[in-house]
C-alpha cells in the first residue's frame, strides 16, 4: 500500500501538472469506489477546476471551486496523467480536461475510494468521519514522544501492530515501520506498554527523519506503487531491513530475519533489535531433562527470570477460589484439608481426555494471566519460562524464542518410570497425555525461533552463553590446558578486547596456569568422589582422572600477546550427574589469576 512518502510524491506531482486546469467531464468505469453515487459524482464535477491538491496521512485531498475529493489509494491505486490515449484494463474513473489532457485513476484491485463533499474548507474535510478519528501525522512538527507515550502506555499489543494504527499515528505503514523500529532499535514484538518515554521520543524522530528522507527520494517502489506520470521511488535503494531476509543486517551482520506480527510480514535484526526482556520458553517432553537444564541456567546465570509454570499451577491448584472450582466439577473427593490431592486429580485427568482438558480450560489462563503479569512487571532482561505445555496451552506465541529439549520416546519412559516410581503402562499413559512429538514438530517447523537441544552437553554451554550479555557465539572458544588431562575449560572474552581476533594462550601460560590451579581442582575433585561414595554411587569412568563428573572452567580473561601475561577470573564447577544426566550436585571454586 503507498505510504505517506509515496502519497505526498502523488501529490507534488499531480499539483505541478493539474492546478488551474477545468474538468470537462467525467467517465466512471466502475462505480463501486465512488461516495456519494455516479450521477452526482459526474454532474457535480463538471466545469470545476482544480484549485488545490492536498494531503493528510495517506488521504488525497482534490479541492476545486465548490467541491473536494477526498482519495484513498488503497493497495493499487495510481493516477496517470494522459492525452487521447485508448483506455486501457484497470482504468475506472477518467477525469477529461478542457486543456485535452485526461486525468485516469487505475487500480487492479479496485480497493481505492473516492467520496465527493461539498466543501473547500481543509478543517471541514478533515472533520469527515473517515478523518475525524485520525491521529497526528507521523511527520507533524507537533508530534512528541509525550503524545506517542500517552497514547500507548496502556496497550499490552506490539509496538509494530500499534505504529500501524493510523488512529495513534496517521501515515506510516508496514514498510516504514519496519525501519523506524530497526532505527529505534526496537523488537517489532516489544509490547507497547513496556516502552519508556525515551523509546517514543527516538520512534518519533526517526519517523520523522525516515519519511522527510523518503519523500524527498520520491517514496518507495517495493511491488507496484509508482507516482504520476510513471515516476518511481528510490528510497528502496536505502532500505535498512524491509524485504532483506536473510541479507547482512548492515549493523552487526546478523541475517535479517521475517516473521509474522499482525499478519503482517515483518523484517528486523536479531541482535539489533532484541526485546526487553526477551522471553524464553524452555519446554520438552514430560521428563525429557528440562529440569537440568533449568538448574543448569539458575546456577549459572542468576541474573534472569525464572518462571517454572509447574510450580506457579501448583499455587493455582491451591487457592481457595479454584479448590471451590475443580471440587464442583471433579467432586469433593480430590479436596483433603481444604487442598487439592494432586495424586488423585491425576488419576482422574491422565484416564480421561474430557478430564484433562476441562482442568487445563481453567488453569492455564490463570497460569498465562501469572506469567504475563510477572513479564510486565520484571525489570531483567532475560526470562525463561519453562513450560512443559507449552504448545498445548498456546504459551507459544508468547515467546520470543523457544528451547526445546527432546530424547527418545523410550528412554523418556524409562526416567519417568525410574523418577516417578510408576509401571510401564502408566508411564506410556502420561507421555500420549501430552502432544505428541510429531505434531510439536509441525509446530515447531513453521517457526523460526526454535533450538532444538537434543542432548545436555558442552554444547547447550554454547547457546546459553550467547544469553549472557558479555558474550556471543563468536567470542567462546574450546582449549585444551594440557595434553595431561582431558579437563576443557571455555575461555569467554568481553567485549572491549581491543584488536584481538582470536584469544591465544600459549603453551608455557598454560602450563604456568595448571601448575597454580590443578593442586585446587584436584582437590575439588577428590572431595566430589568422596560424595559419590557416600551416596553408593559408582562412577563411570568418562574421564582419565574425572571418573563420570563434568567438569568445567568458565574464565572471562584477557591477554597480553606482548609480555605473554593473562589474567582472568576462572570459575571451576564439578557436577555429579545422575544416570538420566540430572545434575544432582554442583561444587563451585571461584579464584584470580595473573
Amino acid at each position: 500500500m503507498p505510504e505517506l512518502p509515496e502519497v505526498e510524491t502523488v501529490r507534488r506531482t499531480l499539483e505541478y501538472q493539474l492546478l488551474g486546469e477545468e474538468i470537462e467531464n467525467v467517465e466512471v468505469l466502475y462505480s463501486t469506489m465512488l461516495s456519494p453515487n455516479k450521477d452526482c459524482f459526474i454532474n457535480n464535477l463538471k466545469g470545476q477546476t482544480f484549485r488545490k491538491i492536498a494531503r493528510f496521512g495517506k488521504y488525497l485531498f482534490f479541492i476545486f471551486d465548490d467541491y473536494s475529493i477526498i482519495s484513498h489509494l488503497r493497495m493499487e491505486g495510481k493516477y496517470f496523467i494522459k492525452h487521447h490515449e485508448r483506455i486501457v484494463n484497470h482504468e475506472h474513473i477518467i477525469f477529461y480536461l478542457k486543456s485535452g489532457k485526461t486525468l485516469r485513476y487505475h487500480d487492479v484491485r479496485k480497493f481505492g475510494t473516492m467520496k465527493l463533499v461539498n466543501t473547500t474548507n481543509l478543517n471541514e474535510i478533515l472533520n469527515e468521519p473517515e478523518l475525524k478519528k485520525l491521529g497526528k501525522e507521523a511527520n507533524d512538527e507537533s508530534l512528541d514522544g509525550e503524545y506517542l507515550y500517552n497514547k500507548i502506555n496502556k496497550l499490552n499489543i506490539p509496538i509494530k501492530t500499534v505504529l500501524l494504527n493510523q488512529e495513534i499515528i496517521c501515515g506510516l505503514g508496514n514498510i516504514y515501520v519496519d525501519e523506524v523500529c530497526f532505527l529505534s532499535k526496537l523488537h517489532p514484538m516489544q509490547l507497547a506498554c513496556t516502552l519508556t518515554i525515551n523509546d517514543c521520543n527516538n520512534i518519533v524522530e526517526n519517523s520523522k527523519k525516515t519519511l522527510a528522507y523518503a519523500i524527498e527520494c520520491g517514496g518507495t517502489t517495493i511491488r507496484s506503487y509508482t507516482s504520476s506520470l510513471g515516476v518511481t521511488g528510490r528510497f528502496q535503494l536505502n532500505l535498512h531491513v524491509h524485504t532483506k531476509e536473510n541479507e547482512p543486517c548492515e549493523n552487526c551482520n546478523t541475517k535479517i530475519q521475517k516473521i509474522k506480527v499482525g499478519g503482517r510480514g515483518t523484517y528486523f535484526c536479531y541482535k539489533c533489535q532484541r526485546k526487553n526482556p526477551f522471553v524464553i520458553g524452555l519446554t520438552g517432553g514430560i521428563s525429557s531433562g528440562k529440569t537440568a537444564v533449568s538448574n543448569y541456567l539458575k546456577e549459572n546465570y542468576q541474573d534472569y527470570l525464572y518462571l517454572d509454570t509447574d510450580l506457579i499451577a501448583h499455587d493455582i491448584l491451591n487457592r481457595i477460589d479454584i479448590v471451590e472450582i475443580l471440587a464442583n466439577k471433579f467432586g469433593d473427593d480430590i479436596v483433603e484439608e481444604g487442598l487439592i490431592n494432586r495424586n488423585k486429580l491425576g488419576l482422574l485427568i491422565y484416564n480421561n481426555e474430557d478430564n484433562r482438558k476441562t482442568l487445563n480450560s481453567i488453569i492455564h489462563p490463570e497460569v498465562i494471566k501469572y506469567v504475563k503479569r510477572q513479564i510486565k512487571l520484571s525489570d531483567k532482561k532475560i526470562i525463561f519460562v519453562i513450560v512443559p505445555l507449552l504448545f498445548e496451552s498456546g504459551m507459544d506465541e508468547m515467546m520470543d524464542e523457544i528451547w526445546y529439549v527432546y530424547i527418545s520416546k523410550e528412554e523418556q519412559i524409562k526416567r519417568l518410570m525410574l523418577r516417578d516410581n510408576i509401571d510401564y503402562e502408566y508411564a506410556l499413559k502420561k507421555i500420549n497425555s501430552q502432544m505428541s512429538m510429531e505434531e510439536k514438530r509441525k509446530i515447531m517447523s513453521k517457526k523460526q525461533n526454535v533450538v532444538l537441544m537434543e542432548k545436555f552437553s558442552t554444547k547447550f554451554q554454547k547457546i546459553a552463553a550467547t544469553y549472557n550479555e558479555r558474550t556471543s557465539v563468536e567470542d567462546i572458544e574450546k582449549i585444551n590446558i594440557t595434553s595431561a588431562t582431558e579437563l576443557e575449560f571455555w575461555v569467554s572474552t568481553p567485549e572491549d578486547k581491543a584488536d584481538l581476533d582470536k584469544l591465544y594462550v600459549s603453551q608455557s601460560l598454560k602450563e604456568q596456569y595448571w601448575k597454580k590451579t590443578q593442586g585446587t581442582i584436584r582437590s575439588a575433585l577428590e572431595k566430589t568422589l568422596i560424595i559419590l561414595q557416600e551416596l553408593g554411587v559408582e562412577p563411570e569412568m568418562g574421564h582419565k582422572e574425572v571418573g563420570g563428573i563434568t567438569s568445567s572452567i568458565s574464565i572471562d580473561g584477557k591477554t597480553n600477546h606482548a609480555m605473554e601475561q593473562l589474567e582472568i577470573d576462572w570459575k571451576y564447577s564439578t557436577s555429579i550427574q545422575n544416570a538420566d544426566n540430572e545434575i544432582i550436585i554442583r561444587d563451585t571454586v571461584e579464584e584470580v589469576f595473573k
